[in-house]
């Protein structure tokens, strides 16, 4: 069983929301896949899902700065303590966001832990567990073909005994 932290006085009913969707990518996208994950946020949002990710900058941080812009709400599963220095300046710059309930920031980390790389590799699990369904925005991957990347998720789908299905197709423009 995880342990996840929250700041005192976050809105835990996230947690409970009807629909959630993780959106998550490359650190370092291009700047259109940047913008591409702000307005799938805003969509998201703009229909009433829980927007989840990681916090990182990049695809993370367009995502969730999207869906709360736009009026939504938004998970966020920080890689270190809620009390590192680190933590304490994402709550500066969301403060608003928090104080109003549409911000709920989670760690399974100890409260002072710092940032490490394997923390944020392990949060990944988290954020796509708290989703009813996931996007990815940019891999970061040069050159993989559709077929590699099918057979990787069937790898993963099939290690984790989870049953996928297609939902559809979502259009920025929309």
């Amino acid at each position: 069983m995880t342990t996840l932290y929250a700041w005192e006085g976050t809105n835990l009913e996230l947690l409970n929301a009807e629909a959630t969707i993780a959106i998550v990518g490359s650190r370092s996208a291009p700047p259109d896949f940047l913008a591409y994950a702000r307005q799938a946020g805003a969509y998201f949002a703009r229909r009433r899902l829980v927007v989840v990710t990681g916090g990182a900058r990049g695809v993370d941080l367009e995502a969730t700065n999207g869906a709360l812009e736009s009026g939504g709400r938004a998970i966020v599963v920080l890689p270190m303590g809620l009390e590192s220095a680190e933590a304490i300046r994402f709550a500066k710059r969301d403060e608003p966001y928090l104080a109003a309930g549409k911000l709920l920031v989670l760690s399974e980390m100890p409260p002072r832990e710092r940032w490490h790389a394997r923390a944020a590799m392990a949060r990944n699990r988290l954020v796509v567990g708290l989703a009813d369904a996931v996007l990815v925005v940019h891999t970061g991957l040069k050159r993989v073909s559709r077929e590699t990347s099918n057979r990787r998720l069937a790898r993963v789908s099939n290690q984790e005994q989870a049953s996928l299905r297609r939902s559809g197709t979502w259009n920025a423009a929309e």
